[in-house]
């Protein structure tokens, strides 16, 4: 995967992912506005676009220009979107910017919709839709060193985040370490370094909190070995707590499960209850007798 199709990749997980949202005061993680989304896919695809100074609309198309793209507006028509080549960069140098997906949609985070609260509330905040001609003042396309964009060779440290951070925490929970309370929230923070250090400490890796090659490839070997499945909740406030029986309390950042909810189940327990992945974000336990498989 180049940088282009990792730059792509990066935005349609953000409007995939309901823990990050739109906003203008947390544009730089968790949550984004429509410029520091596109900057941020293209600096985590290894295109040093902010450090060349793109920082709002304003300023994107002079950064962007310094570092590989180009103007090919002229070859495209903005009306029917022929022409248009998926990451290509939709720029309106005032108000807006888009990422062009293909099959004439793009992928954006438009406004909080009246929720300033973190994360997207309504699934929309950040999403891909329909292509339109905002009008778009520009049509910048990367056309530098396409090579090394792949996120398999992505280190990520203290201070990263993004979709790809919440996946290393999913797997890293799963696994039984403790990425801190807010769970799998994508900041790449003191506690999920201290459980990368944990995880590499057991594994005879370095402890440097560096989530490179070596301790991905140890850490995606041991997730796969789980042997993951998803079940589906078949009772109405199904309690979630935090151990294997009632005796556990109830836990309190995801209490219960909703009716035909679905969960991603890393073991079961000899007492015949799920360690799973609920809400995409937290580990808990909840009685398999309850639950289904798929």
């Amino acid at each position: 995967m180049g940088k282009i199709e990792t730059a792509l990749q990066w935005m349609i997980d953000l409007a995939n992912s309901k823990d990050h949202g739109y906003s203008q005061s947390r544009r730089w993680g968790p949550d984004y506005d429509c410029s520091s989304a596109i900057i941020s896919a293209w600096e985590y695809a290894g295109v040093p676009v902010k450090t060349a100074g793109a920082t709002y609309t304003g300023d994107m198309k002079a950064a962007f220009l310094k570092c590989g793209f180009k103007d090919v507006t002229s070859s495209c028509d903005l009306n029917t979107c022929a022409g248009l080549q998926p990451g290509d960069v939709l720029l309106n140098e005032i108000n807006h910017t888009e990422m062009y997906v293909g099959n004439k949609q793009d992928v954006a985070a438009h406004s909080d919709r009246g929720n300033p609260a973190e994360g997207d509330q309504d699934g929309t905040e950040i999403s891909v839709s329909a292509y339109y001609n905002y009008p778009w003042d520009c049509v910048l396309r990367y056309c530098g060193d396409n090579t090394g964009g792949t996120s398999t060779t992505q280190k990520l440290t203290l201070g990263s985040s993004g979709p790809e951070v919440k996946a290393m925490q999913q797997k890293l929970m799963m696994l039984g370490y403790d990425c801190g309370s807010s769970g799998a929230d994508g900041e790449f923070g003191n506690a999920t370094l201290a459980a990368v250090k944990s995880f590499q400490g057991k594994n005879g890796i370095t402890t440097n909190g560096i989530y490179g090659p070596t301790t991905r490839k140890k850490a995606e070997a041991q997730y796969k070995a789980l042997g993951v499945f998803t079940a589906t909740c078949n009772l109405a406030g199904l309690k979630v707590r935090t151990g294997d029986n009632t005796n556990y309390a109830i836990f309190s950042a995801y209490p219960s499960l909703k009716k035909g909810e679905k969960v991603k189940v890393a073991r079961v327990t000899s007492n015949n209850w799920y360690f799973a992945l609920v809400g995409e974000r937290y580990v808990a336990y909840m009685a398999a007798k309850y639950m289904k498989k798929g």
